[in-house]
């Protein structure tokens, strides 16, 4: 029977019989067709063939499964050992299972095999330079931190400097090994050094160095005998030494060149008995295969890995400005930092392309230094790798983080956990991901050199990975991560099947950000086909731009008609009237609130009520109109409903929404400690997105910067108000940057600054023009002419007042503003004419606003009214009538404290202020009506304008969500002071059944039982 003809592998090149010659063609050892082949049922034998040696892979199948097996004879015994599985048998299994059979097969591991003339060779071609310390580099930065934790590390016999290539290992070790000379000696290792006796000769030659003489008797019996131990030999020297000098520190730099077992068992056991004074070093880039866990638990091994050698901040400022005379900008060093992660080879990489185009922009700079980098990378570490792993590398490097099952799913490659882990062991730019257990991440310029190689190579392949990744994400449910690779993929239909299925949870946690950056990426006319992605695109504009809401929900509804058949009713429904609620919002904003009023609770009237979202959205829209509209107290029950159901959804989006209208019923209320607090709760919750902040953030920041503005503080009023700018720019919302910006003009006026008021009033008009917001337009132009009177430019006020047609048939919250300033261009018109032709018009102006306000419960636009109404009679000389508002409107603010809305009206209410306050004086105690306190304090703020009152609020205290109403406040006021019912009834000339009625709602709101629980209650939350 003729002999079967064996394949053979030569120098990792798989030669095949000329049978299957035509079925396969030349075949790499660790490609892909390597592995097929292995698999492949014919594939059954074959023969590894090195200069070293060789042995006979044979495949046996042991319950249906293949497993390959290693056999070589020698002196008529014949020696197996396991090869693994077929994914398994990768070059460097190939040659350690090799070396393992030779080892067998001599007999004793370590034995030196010499001759007298390999000796002689060796001592021949000895190359001195790696047993030198290597010099220091000229533009050293001294790294006093690293350098304390390598001193530190002597007091172990081995330490570990465990990092890739380029992070400092061999500089640290070289700086380190020149300060200390007299006790270091030094080893360079390269691959030919894993022969044992050129290992023992050199390790010799370098302690010689160090100590001349050392190891003599080992060489003189080497030379003698034609066989020695490894390990008895390097115990001998080492005895030698630790005889010879009182302390020695032996440095192996390079020691991932050494794969042989024999010198890392020799190392180990040698290692585990060194005497207390010789301390070994080694530098590698990946962990070597010693039994470390065990060194480690004998309190033998120290380890400073990249973690410890990457550079710090203050590091790298050292490096650019001292090492390398780079003149850096603090955030040009900061975009390094980031970029490199601290490595030290990349840092000095983009300095050397700044060095070599300066005059070029930091960008230009960053660019070229990012080409070295990719180019060090690529030539020094990936190009070295097998096949198998270069593969591996580039096909994960469109992943953010790897684990072993998605490693598998993209490459399509059965050992990928194997190949990740020996990526891990290896050490080779990766680490662990700090957030998750089992996960990793590649260093950042190490990715982006991998994935500069995959577009060259294989720019194809690059889509097919991407839909390889996001199904495996959806199959683990991280359909954000699915959602990202199908997009890099450009499959749109993917992309817009997922997104569906997340908007709403993305929208409900405030993920806005994230939202709009995966629906920028899709062709809008792919979007117009889905109704709960035209929804969500019109959210994402209600609460940023708001321009382009109006087309989206357009857009929404004809998708809902056009797929009305086979859309659920119920889900129809449900988006059409999610749909009526947006726009409903829109109208808000036109200052249309009655009409808004109508459409929400013609919805309501449908809505069953398990519907919680629709139910709650629909009532915080209602709560909002009735809120800027007429009735305050109706807007006060809305709001509550609708926070009830909206927090038992769990729904982030709209309980912010609502709370930061529950903030501007507060602060319409008085109630400004409150309203503070919800601002800090507001702020403190919020939840993060993409970096970027939530925008009710934004909105609350303003307005804390109104609340400090009215108790006068207003360097913190600035500070919020920039805050809330910034915000605004950053997540592109206009809404939030003209109204900080407006606000600002009130604050540089309050401190004399004409020219930032004007710069802030430019911002806010240049951005209601772009946008041509009519609503927005008016209020900048109010603003204006508030300005303009503030510096007797009565004229400029004047037209303003004639291009603006005001009508009085109804007065909403946002107009209202600017009929104040009508009010108070009339009484300046007054005070300059003094004909009695404004007069009347502006009493006439404030009676109507007040009964609106007083009907809808505003009690911050009477404070303002009344404090006009106070100026309005002190023109017309009644100081009497002048001093009555004015104490008036001083009761209302004493609780919250307001000092703004008296100082910014300027000097007729301070010289009212003080008439009050020589009245006051000449009352007794019992029968004065202000608060003495208070209006020492509001006349100190005209003399000197930084005066401020100041909170100090408790962010984790909750504020009433229901406010007292202005009438509940006055009966409070009255059983503090310890008023019968009867007395409070005559008084506030009411029955006193309504008097009992408002008592029963002061214990409702405050959860008390007792006049008593009450009065402690209201101070302990600043109400008295």
């Amino acid at each position: 029977m003729p002999r079967r003809l064996m394949a053979r592998v030569i120098d990792n090149q798989l030669t095949l019989p000329s049978s299957f010659a035509n079925m396969y063609a030349t075949i790499e050892v660790d490609s892909s067709a390597w592995f097929t082949w292995l698999q492949a049922e014919e594939a059954r034998a074959f023969a590894y063939q090195t200069a070293h040696g060789s042995f006979t892979a044979r495949r046996e199948f042991r319950q249906g499964n293949g497993y390959w097996y290693a056999y070589r004879s020698r002196n008529a015994k014949l020696h197996k050992a396991y090869l693994g599985k077929s994914e398994e048998l990768t070059q460097q299994r190939l040659s350690d299972v090799l070396k393992k059979l030779l080892e067998r097969s001599v007999g004793i591991k370590d034995i030196l095999h010499k001759n007298d003339t390999r000796l002689e060779q060796l001592h021949a071609s000895l190359l001195l330079a790696k047993v030198d310390i290597p010099a220091v580099p000229g533009n050293l930065v001294t790294r006093p931190r690293v350098m304390h934790i390598l001193q530190r590390a002597l007091v172990y016999p081995v330490t570990m400097v465990c990092a890739p290539a380029g992070f400092g290992k061999t500089t640290l070790l070289s700086e380190w090994g020149n300060r200390n000379r007299s006790s270091v000696a030094w080893l360079s290792l390269d691959k030919e050094d894993n022969d044992p006796l050129r290992f023992l000769v050199y390790v010799i030659k370098a302690l010689q160095q160090l100590c001349p003489g050392v190891g003599q008797q080992v060489l003189t019996a080497l030379s003698i005998s034609s066989t020695c131990s490894l390990t008895h030999s390097l115990y001998t020297v080492i005895n030698d030494l630790a005889a010879r000098t009182s302390s020695a520190t032996l440095i192996f730099d390079d020691y991932q060149a050494i794969d042989y077992e024999v010198i890392h068992t020799t190392i180990q056991t040698v290692a585990e008995h060194l005497p207390p004074h010789i301390h070994f070093i080694l530098a590698c880039r990946s962990v070597p295969a010693l039994p470390l866990a065990r060194l480690r638990a004998n309190n033998k091994l120290a380890d400073i890995d990249a973690t410890t050698l990457r550079f710090t901040r203050e590091e790298v400022d050292t490096l650019f400005n001292a090492g390398m005379k780079l003149r850096l900008a603090a955030e040009e060093r900061e975009i390094l930092f980031q970029r490199t992660e601290g490595w030290v080879a990349g840092l000095r990489l983009f300095g050397l392309a700044m060095l070599n185009r300066s005059g070029s922009s930091f960008a230009v700079s960053l660019a070229t230094g990012n080409r070295y980098v990719i180019a060090y990378l690529l030539e020094e570490i990936f190009d070295h790798l097998p096949v198998q792993i270069r593969t591996f590398l580039l096909y994960t490097s469109i992943l953010e983080c790897l684990n072993g099952s998605l490693c598998r799913a993209v490459t399509e490659q059965e050992n990928a956990a194997a190949l990740l882990e020996w990526l891990i062991q290896a050490n080779f730019f990766i680490s662990p991901c700090a957030e998750a257990g089992n996960v990793y991440l590649y260093h950042t310029l190490f990715a982006e050199a991998l994935r500069h190689r995959l577009e060259l190579a294989h720019p194809e392949l690059i889509p097919v990975l991407h839909v390889r990744a996001s199904r495996w994400f959806e199959a683990h449910h991280a359909l954000d991560k699915a959602i990202n690779h199908a997009l890099e993929a450009q499959d749109h239909e993917r992309s817009l099947a997922l997104i569906e299925q997340v908007a709403q949870e993305f929208l409900a946690k405030g993920e806005i950000a994230c939202l709009q950056r995966w629906l920028d990426a899709l062709p809008i006319k792919a979007l117009y086909t889905r109704p709960r992605l035209c929804m969500a695109a019109a959210w994402i504009q209600l609460l940023t731009t708001q321009t382009g809401c109006h087309s989206w929900l357009d857009a929404a509804e004809q998708a809902i008609n056009q797929q009305i058949e086979t859309l659920l009713p119920t889900v129809a429904q449900a988006m059409t009237n999610e749909v009526q609620t947006l726009r409903a919002i829109m109208v808000i904003a036109c200052n249309e609130f009655t009409r808004a009023i109508e459409m929400c609770s013609h919805i309501l009237s449908h809505l069953p009520g398990e519907r919680l979202f629709e139910r709650g959205l629909a009532l915080f829209v209602l709560g909002t109109a009735h809120l800027r509209g007429a009735d305050v107290h109706i807007a006060v029950q809305a709001l509550s409903e609708a926070s009830s159901h909206i927090q038992a959804l769990g729904h982030d989006l709209l309980t912010q929404y609502i709370m930061v209208i529950q903030v501007e019923l507060y602060r319409m209320q008085g109630y400004l400690l409150q309203a503070t607090r919800l601002c800090q709760q507001i702020i403190k919750h919020s939840p993060q997105q993409d970096g970027q902040p939530f925008p009710m953030v934004g909105i609350a920041q303003i307005w804390l910067g109104d609340i400090f503005l009215e108790w006068n503080d207003l360097e913190q009023a600035k500070h919020h108000l920039l805050l809330g700018w910034q915000i605004g720019e950053q997540i592109h919302s206009r809404h939030i940057t003209v109204h900080s910006a407006l606000k600002l003009v009130h604050v540089a006026q309050a401190q004399g600054d004409i020219e930032e008021a004007e710069h802030w009033l430019r911002q806010a008009e240049a951005l209601a023009q772009r946008a041509n917001i009519i609503e927005e337009i008016e209020e900048v132009a109010a603003v204006r002419a508030w300005l303009a009177l503030r510096h007797n430019r009565l004229r400029e006020a004047l037209l303003w007042v004639q291009e603006r047609n005001f009508f009085c048939d109804e007065i909403f919250h946002r107009q209202e503003q600017e009929y104040l300033m009508l009010i108070r261009v009339m009484l300046a018109a007054e005070q300059n004419t003094m004909n009695g032709q404004y007069i009347q018009q502006a009493h006439a102006a404030l009676m109507y606003l007040y009964r609106s306000a007083e009907q809808a419960g505003r009690v911050r636009s009477l404070i303002d009214i009344l404090i006009l109404q106070s100026i309005a009679f002190y023109i017309q000389q009644q100081i009497e009538d002048a001093l009555a508002t004015l104490t008036q409107a001083m009761h209302l603010t004493e609780q919250g404290r307001h000092i703004y809305p008296f100082v910014s009206e300027g000097e007729v209410v301070e010289k009212l202020l003080r008439q009050l306050l020589e009245r006051q004086r000449t009352h007794k105690s019992g029968e004065q009506q202000v608060n003495l306190a208070y209006l020492r304090t509001l006349i100190a703020a005209f003399e000197q304008p930084t005066l401020r009152i100041q909170f100090v609020p408790s962010v984790d205290e909750q504020p009433l969500f229901i406010p007292l109403s202005w009438r509940e406040r006055e009966v409070l006021y009255l059983m503090a002071a310890g008023r019968k019912n009867q007395e409070i009834a005559r008084e506030l000339f009411v029955v006193t059944g309504t008097v009992k009625a408002h008592i029963n709602n002061i214990y409702r709101k405050l959860n008390v039982n007792s006049r008593v629980q009450a009065v402690a209650r209201a101070k302990k939350l600043h109400l008295l």
